[in-house]
């Protein structure tokens, strides 16, 4: 070939190759990602994504006590803001002003602002020696685009039902709330049950979603701070068998809308539930203490009780650990 041409084909090829590479690296690029992100509005996409996809999952073992651990806290100290309930020596280590600071300092900021909350409406204005909280059911809720990694945050938020129960006249009062939880700080803050009626987030379920923008980040006072503990499945059985006695004895109603369908089988109606209650009060009272837990198996625990009248068998139903059912069976000699 005639070198003259041959100068003008070399520079030639080496841009076609160059332009090839270009095309193949755009390709490869746009094909990896999704394709929201080469729309101009990007930082806009990113924004919404964070603040609203939010998915109501289940939970594990550990995030089980950390709600807990929190929710006892939360509640302790709102007790104590009655002057007139001494629950133990133990407990009333403040004044009932200073566990007004408490709770107020466990509150979001979010919430206080949003409902011109005052210090004076969070006393408790129950006579109260004992109580017990029975959780029923914690979702936590997550963010659904962990693909964008400016998404990631230590914060957690937990969507928790239970029962607040005064021992003393055996009377429940449900509650919802919103709980988030900073793994980086160790710190916790709580939204209200009347918050979360009024934003009608106490009828959300698994694989629902939610509109919220999740704080960044807890600062850590020395009121809202939370310990991460050593607890064992059993701890958690044993704490939602003793939630299943308190409903069959003082909430029967509520104890049979919990009833897995063998156990409907068993206790047709609400009634049939009451009097196995009150043929087995005594029992039941004591079941807590003296009952024998097996081994958790493919979400089921079963627990042995023994009656005068007859021995029982009640089984739990974990759905993991963010809810339950169960059943109650007599056992067979």
């Amino acid at each position: 070939m005639n070198k003259k041409y041959l100068k003008y084909i070399i520079p030639i090829i080496i841009i076609i190759a160059i332009i090839i590479i270009i095309v193949i690296v755009y390709n490869i690029n746009k094909y990896s990602m999704p394709e929201e992100f080469y729309d101009s509005d990007i930082e806009i996409s990113k924004d919404l994504a964070k603040k609203n996809s939010r998915i109501i999952q289940k939970i594990n073992s550990l995030e089980f006590d950390q709600v807990r651990t929190c929710l006892n806290s939360y509640f302790q100290d709102f007790v104590g803001t009655n002057p007139s309930n001494i629950i133990s020596d133990e407990m009333k280590v403040y004044t009932s002003e200073q566990y007004l600071d408490r709770i107020w300092g466990k509150l979001s900021q979010d919430y206080i602002t949003k409902n011109s909350a005052s210090k004076e409406n969070l006393v408790c204005n129950e006579n109260i020696t004992s109580y017990n909280i029975d959780i029923l059911t914690i979702y936590s809720v997550n963010d659904n685009t962990d693909l964008v990694e400016e998404n990631f945050s230590s914060v957690k938020l937990y969507i928790v039902k239970g029962i607040f129960r005064n021992m003393d006249t055996k009377v429940g009062t449900d509650f919802t709330m919103l709980l988030a939880l900073d793994n980086a700080t160790k710190a916790f803050e709580i939204w209200p049950s009347d918050y979360v009626d009024m934003e009608k987030f106490n009828s959300l379920n698994i694989g629902d979603t939610i509109d919220f923008d999740i704080p960044d980040i807890i600062e850590a006072t020395e009121y809202n701070k939370f310990s991460n503990f050593s607890v064992s499945v059993d701890d958690i059985c044993r704490y939602q068998f003793n939630t299943i006695i308190d409903l069959i004895l003082y909430d029967t109603e509520k104890a049979y809308n919990l009833l897995s369908e063998n156990g409907k089988n068993m206790y047709p109606s609400v009634a049939d539930l009451e009097s196995f209650r009150d043929i087995n009060r005594s029992s039941l009272a004591i079941a807590r203490y003296s009952s024998n837990i097996q081994k958790l198996e493919n979400g089921v625990l079963t627990i042995d009780c023994y009656s005068s009248n007859y021995d029982y068998k009640i089984s739990i139903i974990f759905d993991e650990f963010s809810s339950f059912t169960y059943s109650i069976e007599k056992i067979e000699e």
